[in-house]
Order: C-alpha cells, then sequence, then structure tokens
C-alpha cells in the first residue's frame, strides 16, 4: 500500500525543466487583449506577453526582480506597480488593490499573462524562460491616447467585453491607473489624472489589459525561495498595546495602594486646614 502511494506522489509532481519551471501546458490565456497607446502619436503596439511586477522602493531584494523585467524584448509588455504604501513615493491605491487581487504576499512578484506567478528575487531570474513557454496573446484592439491638461484622455474602439486594467506608464513603471474596471465592449472613452497637484507627471504610453474575469494564479517555478521575500508592510500596533499594557500591569500595585490611601490622605488634609 505505501509503494502505492509512492508511485501516485510521484506521477503528480510537476515535471520541471533544467531552467526550474513547472511545465507550461498549451492553454487558452486569461487576458483576451492587450494594447499599449503611446502618448506621443505613434504607432500603437500589441504586447504578445504582459507581464506585472509588485515592488517598492524599500524593498532590495526587488531590485534584481526590476532588471530583470525591463530586460524583456520591446514585444512584451512590462509594468511595476509599487504595491505598497509604506514609505513608497511611487505607491497608488488601484495598484495596491491589484496586488490583492491576485493574491499576492511579498516582493517582489511577478505576475505573466494573469495566469502565472514567479515568487521572490531567485524565482524572478526565470522570467525569461517563462516569458518564452507562453503562446502570445491574441486580440487586436485598438484606440489611442493623448495628454489634455492635467489627465490622460484614453479612447477605446469598439471590442469584445472584458474587465480592463488600465495604466499609465513612465517607462517601465506605472505612475497611474484603474484596475478591475468593467467595459462592455462599446467604445468608450476615460480620464485618468497624471498631476500630482502641481505638476504633470512623466508618462510614455498607457497599457490597457482586457482580462476574462479574475483568474487564480498558478507558480510557475519550483526554485527554492531561498532569499527573504518582504511583506506587504502596514502599520502594526500590536507591540505599542502590549508595551502599554506591560507598563500598566506593573503601575497597577502602586495605583491600588495609592486608591486605599486615599481616605486617610484626604482626612490628613482636612485636619491641617481646619
Amino acid at each position: 500500500m505505501r509503494l502505492a502511494w509512492l508511485v501516485l506522489a510521484i506521477l503528480l509532481l510537476p515535471t520541471v525543466g533544467a531552467d526550474g519551471l513547472v511545465e507550461i501546458p498549451e492553454e487558452e490565456s486569461a487576458i483576451t487583449f492587450a494594447v499599449e497607446l503611446p502618448l506621443d502619436g505613434s504607432e500603437i503596439r500589441h504586447p504578445t506577453q504582459v507581464v506585472e511586477l509588485f515592488t517598492a522602493t524599500w524593498c532590495m531584494p526587488c531590485r534584481p526582480a526590476e532588471i530583470a523585467v525591463r530586460g524583456l524584448g520591446e514585444d512584451v509588455g512590462v509594468v511595476e506597480l509599487h504595491a505598497s504604501n509604506f514609505s513608497d513615493e511611487f505607491h497608488f491605491p488601484d495598484a495596491r488593490m491589484r496586488f490583492k487581487q491576485v493574491g499576492a504576499e511579498g516582493y517582489p512578484t511577478v505576475v505573466v499573462d494573469d495566469r502565472w506567478r514567479l515568487m521572490s528575487r531567485s524565482q524572478a531570474s526565470e522570467i525569461d524562460d517563462l516569458v518564452a513557454a507562453l503562446p502570445d496573446l491574441d486580440g487586436e484592439q485598438n484606440g489611442s491616447a493623448a495628454i489634455v491638461g492635467g489627465v490622460i484622455r484614453i479612447h477605446l474602439d469598439a471590442g469584445t467585453a472584458a474587465t480592463l486594467d488600465v495604466w499609465v506608464v513612465d517607462g517601465t513603471r506605472a505612475i497611474a491607473g484603474i484596475t478591475n474596471l468593467s467595459w462592455n465592449g462599446s467604445a468608450t472613452n476615460l480620464s485618468i489624472p497624471v498631476s500630482d497637484g502641481q505638476a504633470m507627471l512623466d508618462a510614455d504610453h498607457v497599457l490597457i489589459v482586457g482580462r476574462d474575469g479574475q483568474t487564480t494564479l498558478r507558480n510557475a517555478s519550483t526554485t527554492p525561495i531561498n532569499d527573504t521575500t518582504p511583506k506587504a508592510k502596514e502599520t502594526n500596533w500590536t507591540m505599542p498595546i502590549l508595551v502599554g499594557l506591560l507598563i500598566l500591569a506593573l503601575m497597577m500595585p502602586a495605583f491600588m495602594t495609592t486608591i486605599r490611601r486615599l481616605p486617610v490622605l484626604l482626612g490628613r488634609q482636612r485636619d491641617e486646614e481646619e
């Protein structure tokens, strides 16, 4: 019986190549289309893959991952989303929302075609192999984008209904955007502010990703996470509360003694006044 279970376990193990990737099956992408709309009026692009990197300025292990995704070919649509709202000047709410949508837990996390993910800098080094193993995205969605005043004006031609992620990108870093936007497929216009309240923020293009709802991501690598992957930093009040309770416990005996002696002390004060 034990031998049978062992054989079954071996058969169920994922097939792993020399590069550490789980064997990537041929399947439909979770993305229905991806289009890059340049802001300088040049020709629009249709990325063959979409790579989302969840990163943060304070995350030192994220630097190698950033270098890795920036080294991908021009046919790949790359967007770096600063999802941490802790000491990160590039953070914006929809980046954090997207981080939660994909179920990421730490930095860096790389998501490819809204289907596969790599976690930690040790796995992010396999991004070239993962992109090469995936079929190209289909879909020839078109539109246009331009800067008008303090906003990006976006026009999206009619197409197939989808859930949209719209990212305003400077180089590879998103500076603004909207995630999980429901679109019925009709031609539409969108506006995204790109001002910090005083000056325009730099931007190169708008990356629009059409998704077929929300999908469940799968790990693309069996490489161990052999470095420390920082978690999303949030304000943690646990320690201050525990310290406060400890101080209160230490002071409690003296406080109770004072309460018990209070009538005697008040009586002496009245005698002195009389």
